[in-house]
């Protein structure tokens, strides 16, 4: 979920849905979070869920954090991380319009969700394809 970034917005007021794998043993139970965040527990991989917890928050804003970030769990299974990441993207792609009705700080605008996947997507294109030449303008 990002547990300083949860703790940072708890601490200044914000109303917090984290959407993760389970929090046991974590730094988000370490800070105390378990009872300040609204939590789902759901793999980013399963489209039906996340579609029902964001229509069920009704964010305001979505920040998107999923990925398999624990370098060994990477290494040691490459193809799952790839999985993880990857269908995050798709997911959130699949969201799109539910993103796009968001009014997401700093540009509140109608293509919110599509800007968002579309930075993803080439990003996730760059890695798929090693020769490509990565522009950042």
């Amino acid at each position: 979920k990002g547990s300083w970034l949860c703790k940072l917005l708890v601490n200044v007021g914000a109303i917090v849905r984290g959407y993760s794998l389970s929090n046991e043993n974590s730094l988000f139970s370490l800070l105390k979070l378990d009872d300040a965040v609204d939590s789902v527990y759901g793999d980013i991989r399963d489209y039906d869920k996340l579609k029902t917890s964001i229509l069920e928050f009704q964010p305001e804003i979505i920040i998107h954090m999923a990925a398999q970030a624990i370098v060994s769990n990477a290494e040691n299974n490459p193809d799952e991380a790839f999985d993880i990441n990857v269908n995050g993207i798709k997911n959130l792609d699949k969201n799109r319009n539910i993103v796009n009705d968001l009014n997401v700080f700093p540009v509140p605008d109608g293509d919110t969700g599509t800007n968002m996947v579309m930075t993803l997507k080439y990003g996730y294109e760059a890695i798929k394809n090693k020769n490509a030449k990565i522009n950042p303008l």
